[in-house]
């Protein structure tokens, strides 16, 4: 500390930037040396290095290592670094590097303020606190209240992405562990949060977002779709959202890529409609309640029907992996599943996917389709509802289709379609169709006929759904019987076992 504390009298003395940056430098180097020595940082004695260090009197790169240099106490002495951060007048320098031209500074400023924004446990006078809460609100307003180009933009987006953290208390991985709190605790922290923070945000962003649509800024749509997509995780920020009329925003923006008018320009950014669908998907992944706000006045599947039916056109071609994707993300829930068995047209068309011999386009509907079957819910409660979008193509085309690809040379392909013959074993009337294929037990059996890793463990896990959840499927006749205790006895040698004579067959051919 003794030599640091020389070189900071230097620093205070200093008029030349040069000397300056070269002392800041000399500083950090003495600070990186030892782990230790990152509790140094919140010392009184430090104060002129910080604020010489977060001021624009030094490179950026100055800057930036300062910052991140304060996020390593913050792991270990969270409550210490806050207090000192927050009494020293740091906080609001960290709040002014988010308005800065360096990418680096503002970047590193931001992750700064989302990881504060995590330490729920020690935050408290921060983070609910009206200086906190009022100096956001001016950023923002300074940010958002005028048109915004080029880097103003990006700081615009970093403004908004802290307040979409704020609101929908995005965990920081590492910052701390929520395992010991309580749901309940959790719940009334995160809602407390919701309400301090949801005015003027969220009016604010849709209000910036409805602007961008105006202005066809597809760059501005993506990034508030972004960060509403986070503050969806919760039911008070989805329910908002609704009210504020939010989905009637996104609903118009889907609506607009099926009608002659729009189509050119928003088919030509398809990154926004890739974004808007998989918005959808997203949020109706978070749960049934979810699925009834979010369709409550909109179906947006008749604009994915509609692409799909179109596919092969070469402006909306690429939206299709998109959207078969996001159909198995709606059938995880029991509310998605009954949405997308009442629209008859739209099921004929996904299942028709199942038999398609484009590479790309099979891997994406085996996800997709594996996704649901492995549904959110309780597996007997939606079989029979699955069993309606997989009845929809006959099966004889299908396990033909499933019986060449599960064999096929391309790693993709060939683990695709056996994560999806492993996602069907779940059921009872898929099971009964993979034991069916002709070839295919002798295939599982066989422990010679794969070498990956990948495609190996997808078999025991096929062997172990069937075993483990279709014993009566294996009880008709003696021979079934026997397959049954054939699968047993794979499960008890493991995942990656050898036979002793291909082992006798490698040693011989190293002779």
């Amino acid at each position: 500390m003794e030599k640091i504390q020389d070189i900071i009298h230097e620093l205070k003395n200093a008029n030349n930037e040069d000397d300056i940056i070269d002392l800041c430098f000399s500083i950090i180097s003495i600070i990186s040396e030892n782990v230790n020595n990152y509790r140094l940082l919140i010392k009184d004695e430090m104060l002129t290095f910080l604020k010489t260090g977060l001021s624009d009197q030094v490179n950026p790169e100055v800057t930036t290592t300062t910052i991140r240099l304060l996020q390593l106490p913050l792991k270990v002495e969270p409550k210490e670094t806050l207090e000192f951060i927050f009494k020293n007048g740091i906080l609001e320098d960290l709040l002014n590097n988010l308005k800065v031209s360096s990418i680096g500074v503002s970047q590193a400023a931001k992750e700064m303020f989302n990881k504060i924004i995590s330490l729920h446990q020690h935050n408290d006078f921060i983070i609910f606190s009206d200086w906190f809460k009022n100096k956001y609100n001016d950023l923002l307003n300074e940010y958002s209240g005028k048109e915004v180009n080029g880097q103003d933009k990006i700081i615009l987006f970093r403004i908004i992405d802290i307040g979409s953290n704020l609101l929908s208390f995005k965990q920081i991985e590492g910052s701390f562990n929520i395992q010991s709190e309580s749901p309940e605790a959790l719940k009334l922290y995160t809602d407390k949060l919701f309400e301090k923070y949801k005015e003027p945000f969220i009016s604010r962003i849709i209000k910036i977002f409805d602007d961008a649509v105006e202005n066809d800024d597809f760059m501005t749509q993506m990034n508030i779709i972004k960060s509403i997509e986070e503050i969806c995780k919760f039911s008070n920020g989805i329910e908002t959202l609704y009210s504020k009329g939010f989905f009637k925003s996104i609903s118009d923006l889907l609506e607009k890529s099926i009608d002659s008018k729009y189509q050119d320009k928003l088919l030509g950014s398809s990154p926004l409609l890739n974004k808007s669908i998989s918005f959808v998907a997203n949020v109706s992944s978070k749960g049934n309640d979810h699925i009834t706000v979010l369709f409550k006045d909109f179906n947006y599947l008749n604009i994915f029907r509609y692409h799909l039916d179109h596919c092969e056109e070469f402006l909306s071609k690429k939206l299709k992996m998109v959207i078969i994707g996001s159909i198995g993300i709606i059938g995880m829930h029991v509310k998605g599943l009954d949405l997308i068995n009442r629209d008859r047209e739209l099921m004929r068309t996904y299942a028709e996917f199942l038999a398609s011999g484009d590479q790309e386009t099979i891997v994406t509907i085996y996800n997709s389709f594996a996704i649901m079957l492995k549904s959110k819910e309780k597996i007997y409660t939606v079989s029979d509802k699955i069993y309606q979008v997989y009845s929809s193509i006959p099966s004889d085309l299908l396990l033909s289709k499933l019986s060449k690809n599960y064999q096929s040379p391309i790693e993709d392909v060939k683990n695709a379609s056996l994560g999806f013959i492993q996602a069907l074993s779940i059921h009872s009337w898929g099971a009964d169709s993979v034991i069916k294929m002709a070839g295919f037990f002798e295939y599982l059996m066989n422990r010679m006929n794969e070498t990956t890793k990948t495609a190996k463990e997808w078999k025991f896990f096929i062997v172990q759904t069937l075993y483990n959840n279709h014993k009566d499927l294996f009880s008709s006749d003696p021979e079934w019987r026997d397959r049954y205790f054939q699968m047993e006895s794979y499960i008890k040698k493991g995942v990656h076992f050898i036979p002793y004579e291909a082992n006798i067959k490698v040693e011989n051919e190293h002779l």
